[in-house]
C-alpha cells in the first residue's frame, strides 16, 4: 500500500538520531515533506484568489493553462521541467498583473508600492510551491532552508497587504486600522512565532519544544533579526495606518483617542501574552525577566484596553441604554467595568484562591451587578434581585453547585427580561427576513441569552454529554435566527464582521468542547455545521441564501466527521506525541452516492441563491448559464474531496470521475457556450431577485 509505505517512511526519518561527532556550526538538514502547508494556504490561497480577480482573465488563463501545463509535467513523472513549467507560470502571472495595472500609476505614484507588493505575493506563490519538490531535497538542500525562510519572511508581509487592500476595497475605510490589525494577529499567530523549520534535524544537545527563552543556534525558520522585524511592524503598522488616515483630526474627540490606545495596546498585549510561546526570544532576556514582564504589562494593557472600550463601544454605541445623567452614567459605568476587569485579572493572576477572597469577590460581584443596573436605569425593586445574582455567583464559584448557578441564571434572567421589555417591547415593528415582530425577535433574544447563561455552568459541572450538547445545537439555532432577522433587516445594525466571528467562535468551541469529551459527536457536528452554515447571512442576496448555507454545511460536514475533529495519539509510555485525524468508519458505496447526490442538490440551491450573486458581484457583470454550470461542476469534486483522500482512497473510478467533472466544468467556465436552448435557465421564483436590503 502506498499510502502505508509513505507513512513508515515518514515515521523512520522521525525516528533518526544524528551523529554526535559533528562540529557545533553545522547545519543538519533531514528529507521531508514541508510541514507547514495549511497555514501558508491560509494565506496565500485568498492572495492569489484576489490577484486573479484582480487581473482579470488574461491573468486567470495564463495561471489555468500553466497549471494543466505543470500538472501534465508532474503527471509524467519530470520533476525538473514541472519545476521551471511552475515558475514560468508565476513569470508570466506577474507580467499580466504589471500590465493590468498600469493604469493605476496615472492616478498616484503611491500604487507601486500595491504592484510591489503584487509581485513579491506571485513570488510568494513559486518558493511554495517550490518547497513541494523532493528532487529540490537532495540537489540543493541549502536552497530548501532559503526557500522555506524566504516563505515565512514574505508572507506576514504582502499578502498582508493584498488581503487588507482587498478587504477596505469591499467595506471601505471606516474599520480600516482594525483590519489590518485583524490580518497581522492572524499573520503573526500563524508565521511570526518561532517554529521548528521542516528541514533541519537539532541536535541532541539543542530543546526540541520550544521555549520563551532560545537563540539563534535553535532550529527555528526565522532567525532573531527577522522576528524583531515582524514583531515591530505588528506593533506599529495599525496606529500608524490610523495617524496616516486621520491625521487631521487624530485627537479631536474621545473615541479617537480610544482607537489610538486600542491599536497600541492591542498588538503589545498579543505579543507578550504569547511569550510562553517564544514571542520574545529575539530580545534576548531571561525567563525571570520575561515573566515579570508579561504579568506588569497585561495587567496596565487589560486596564487600559477596558478603559478605550468603555469610551468606544459603551458610551459610543450604546449610550441611548444609559439612563442616568452626566456625570452619574460615567460613574456607574465605569464602576460596573472596571470591578469586571479587576474579578478577571484577579482570577487569571490566582488571587482569588487565597484566603478570604470569597468575602471581597461577592463585595466586587454586587457591585458590578448593582452599578450596571443603576447604569440602565432599572427600577429599584430589580436590584436586590441583581445583588442576589452576583452572590450566587460567587457561590458557584467556589462551591461548584450546580442550584448556585441555576440561581444566578434566574436572577439575570428576570433582569435580561425587565430590560427587554423596557426597551423594546412598545415598539411595533414587523422584520421581513422571516415573518417575526419585534416581540418575538424580543422572545428569541432572551430565550438566547439565558441558555447563554446555562451553558457555561452545565459544561463545568454537568458531565452529561448529551445535555450539554443540546443547550450548545439551541443556542446556535437561537445565534442563527437573531443573526438572520438584525443582520438582513438594516444595514449597520448588526455588521458582518461580527456573523463572521460568532461563526468561527462557534465552530472553534465545537472541536474544543468535543476533544474534551464534553459534548457527543453528533452535537459537534450538528453545532459546527449551524455556525458555518450561517455564513451565507453575509452575503444575504436572496431568501435562500440561509437555507442553501446550512445545506451545504449539514451535506459535506458528513464525511469529515472525526477528521475535523481531532483525537489524541500516544505511543509507549503513553506519551502524547500529537494529534491525529481517525474517522469512525468507512462509508458503503450506497451511501458514499447518497452523499454525492446530496451534496450535488445543495451546490443546485446554492447555484439559485448565493453562487450567481457573489460572480456579479466579483465580474461587475451577470454570468452565464454555462459559467455558473461548470462552477458548479468544478465546486462538486472540491467538496466531494474527503470520499477520495479518506473513505475510498484506493478506487481509481471515483477520482477519474472526479477529474473528468472538474476538466468538464473548467471547460464550460473557460468557452461559456450558449445553453439556452438546452432548458438551463433559472426557473426557481426568486432566484435573482434580491428581496432583502
Amino acid at each position: 500500500d502506498v499510502m502505508a509505505a509513505r507513512r513508515r517512511n515518514k515515521e523512520e526519518s522521525r525516528r533518526y538520531e544524528p551523529p554526535t561527532d559533528i562540529p557545533k556550526d553545522a547545519v543538519l538538514f533531514k528529507f521531508n515533506h514541508f510541514e507547514y502547508n495549511a497555514r501558508t494556504a491560509m494565506f496565500l490561497i485568498p492572495t492569489l484568489a484576489i490577484l486573479l480577480l484582480y487581473g482579470g482573465k488574461t491573468t486567470l488563463a495564463t495561471v489555468i493553462g500553466g497549471s494543466i501545463i505543470c500538472y501534465m509535467l508532474d503527471f509524467l513523472g519530470y520533476q525538473e521541467p514541472t519545476f521551471i513549467a511552475v515558475w514560468v507560470t508565476i513569470a508570466a502571472m506577474a507580467v499580466t498583473i504589471f500590465i493590468s495595472s498600469i493604469h493605476l500609476f496615472l492616478v498616484t505614484t503611491f500604487n507601486i508600492t500595491l504592484i510591489y507588493n503584487m509581485l513579491i505575493a506571485s513570488g510568494a506563490l513559486g518558493i511554495w510551491g517550490s518547497l513541494q519538490f523532493s528532487f529540490m531535497q537532495r540537489q540543493q538542500p541549502r536552497l530548501v532552508l532559503v526557500f522555506e525562510r524566504m516563505l515565512f519572511c514574505i508572507t506576514p508581509c504582502s499578502p498582508t497587504v493584498i488581503i487588507t487592500w482587498a478587504i477596505i476595497g469591499v467595506n471601505g475605510m471606516g474599520a480600516a486600522p482594525y483590519v489590518l490589525l485583524a490580518v497581522m494577529t492572524a499573520a503573526y499567530f500563524l508565521f511570526v512565532l518561532p517554529l521548528r523549520s521542516s528541514f533541519r534535524m537539532p541536535r541532541k544537545d539543542r530543546p526540541k519544544a520550544i521555549s520563551p527563552t532560545m537563540t539563534d543556534l535553535d532550529e527555528t525558520i526565522l532567525g532573531r533579526y527577522e522576528t524583531a522585524v515582524h514583531t515591530l511592524a505588528y506593533l506599529l503598522l495599525p496606529v500608524m495606518f490610523k495617524i496616516a488616515i486621520h491625521h487631521s483630526h487624530l485627537i479631536a474627540s474621545k473615541d479617537d483617542v480610544a482607537d489610538i490606545l486600542l491599536l497600541v495596546s492591542i498588538p503589545l498585549g498579543v505579543v507578550v501574552s504569547c511569550s510562553p510561546q517564544g514571542s520574545l526570544w529575539w530580545c534576548g532576556m531571561s525567563n525571570n525577566q520575561i515573566s515579570w514582564t508579561r504579568r506588569f504589562l497585561q495587567s496596565v494593557i487589560f486596564l487600559i484596553v477596558v478603559g478605550s472600550i468603555e469610551i468606544r463601544i459603551i458610551f459610543h454605541s450604546l449610550n441611548q441604554y444609559i439612563k442616568l445623567s452626566p456625570p452619574w452614567n460615567f460613574i456607574a459605568v465605569t464602576v460596573a467595568v472596571y470591578l469586571f476587569a479587576l474579578i478577571v485579572l484577579a482570577h487569571f493572576a490566582g488571587y482569588l484562591e487565597s484566603s478570604g477572597a470569597m468575602l471581597l469577590l461577592s463585595v466586587m460581584a454586587v457591585g458590578v451587578a448593582v452599578s450596571g443596573c443603576l447604569a440602565l436605569g432599572m427600577p429599584w425593586f430589580s436590584m436586590p434581585v441583581a445583588a442576589l445574582g452576583g452572590f450566587f455567583w460567587v457561590r458557584f464559584y467556589y462551591k461548584r453547585h450546580l442550584q448556585d448557578y441555576l440561581s444566578f441564571v434566574v436572577a439575570s434572567g428576570i433582569i435580561m427580561t425587565l430590560f427587554v421589555v423596557k426597551t423594546f417591547f412598545f415598539l411595533d415593528f414587523e422584520f421581513h427576513p422571516l415573518p417575526m415582530s419585534l416581540k418575538h425577535v424580543c422572545m428569541v433574544l432572551i430565550a438566547v441569552v439565558v441558555v447563554s447563561l446555562l451553558i457555561p455552568g452545565f459544561v463545568a459541572v454537568s458531565k452529561n454529554q448529551l445535555l450539554n450538547g443540546l443547550l450548545l445545537v439551541v443556542h446556535a439555532v437561537g445565534v442563527t435566527v437573531l443573526e438572520l432577522q438584525l443582520h438582513c433587516q438594516f444595514k449597520g445594525i448588526y455588521p458582518s464582521f461580527l456573523v463572521l466571528f460568532s461563526s468561527v467562535v462557534g465552530s472553534w468551541l465545537a472541536e474544543h468542547l468535543f476533544q474534551d469529551k464534553r459534548i457527543t459527536c453528533l452535537s459537534a457536528w450538528a453545532m459546527g455545521s449551524l455556525y458555518l452554515g450561517k455564513m451565507g447571512v453575509v452575503m444575504h442576496p436572496t431568501r435562500l441564501a440561509l437555507p442553501a448555507g446550512l445545506c451545504l454545511a449539514f451535506t459535506v460536514s458528513p464525511v469529515y466527521i472525526g477528521i475535523l475533529y481531532l483525537r489524541n495519539s500516544t505511543t509507549e509510555g503513553d506519551r502524547k506525541v500529537s494529534l491525529v485525524a481517525s474517522p469512525f468508519g468507512k462509508m458503503s458505496r450506497t451511501f458514499g452516492v447518497v452523499h454525492i447526490l446530496t451534496i450535488a442538490a445543495a451546490l443546485v440551491l446554492l447555484r439559485h441563491s448565493l453562487l450567481e450573486d457573489m460572480v456579479k458581484a466579483t465580474i461587475h457583470g451577470r454570468p452565464s448559464e454555462a459559467f455558473l454550470l461548470g462552477m458548479c461542476l468544478c465546486l462538486l469534486p472540491v467538496l466531494c474531496a474527503g470520499l477520495a483522500t479518506h473513505h475510498f482512497p484506493s478506487s481509481p473510478k471515483l477520482r477519474k470521475g472526479f477529474a473528468a467533472c472538474f476538466c468538464l466544468g473548467a471547460v464550460l467556465m473557460a468557452i461559456e457556450p450558449d445553453m439556452s436552448r438546452l432548458g438551463f435557465a433559472s426557473s426557481m421564483a426568486g432566484g435573482r431577485r434580491r428581496t432583502w436590503p
